[in-house]
């Protein structure tokens, strides 16, 4: 199952990122959290491009099944970040800046 949801930067409230999820079946399960490099690479390629329940096909518009799919052993969540890359985005335009890129788990 595949969830997402924008969240407002705590300092700069014009300010959002992406982060979707792929839950696996058991919620008591590792969790993964990915972050495709760069900066300014999307976590989407990872989604899409080898670790997601579906890879895209040659032909750029069908989909199969990633018989490999991460989510099969864990919960993944692709994180969008910094603002700006991907389905990131701030409301103002803002340059992005090294503030951006810090994320805390707690």
């Amino acid at each position: 199952m595949l969830h997402y949801w924008f969240v407002t930067s705590q300092n700069k409230s014009d300010k959002l990122v992406i982060f979707l999820l792929l839950k696996f079946k058991d919620s008591n399960t590792l969790k993964i959290f990915w972050f495709n490099g760069g900066p300014g690479c999307s976590s989407l390629t990872g989604l899409l491009d080898g670790m997601g329940p579906y890879l895209i096909n040659k032909d750029g518009k069908s989909l199969r099944k990633n018989v490999y799919s991460w989510n099969k052993y864990a919960s993944v969540v692709f994180i969008e970040s910094p603002v700006g890359v991907g389905y990131s985005y701030s409301l103002n335009g803002q340059i992005k800046n090294s503030d951006d890129n810090v994320i805390i788990f707690s």
